[in-house]
């Protein structure tokens, strides 16, 4: 799991794209090969932290869209949800 400033600081290097910034474009991130290597490979499966108020204001635009639904439909991956959340509907 990378921490989105971090994630996006390793792609530029293994692009090597510049930043845009010359001055931090000097302090970028330099990955030996190996290290390439394991980021081309977890670009495939990469998860993401997000900070707090990310977190928050995707939660909220979340909140407002099962709000606004008629008959909203979770796909998690796993049963024991599915019948949590169904039975938190019926009890509605």
């Amino acid at each position: 799991m990378f921490h989105q400033g971090c994630w996006r600081l390793m792609c530029r290097a293994l692009s090597g794209a510049p930043s845009g910034d010359q001055a931090s474009d000097k302090a970028e991130l330099q990955l030996s090969d190996l290290e390439a290597r394991l980021v081309q490979d977890a670009r495939k499966t990469a998860e993401f932290h997000d900070s707090d108020s990310e977190l928050a204001t995707e939660a909220k635009r979340i909140a407002q869209m099962i709000k606004q639904a008629d008959y909203p439909v979770f796909f998690t991956g796993k049963i024991l949800h599915f019948f949590l959340f169904a039975s938190y509907l019926l009890l509605m």
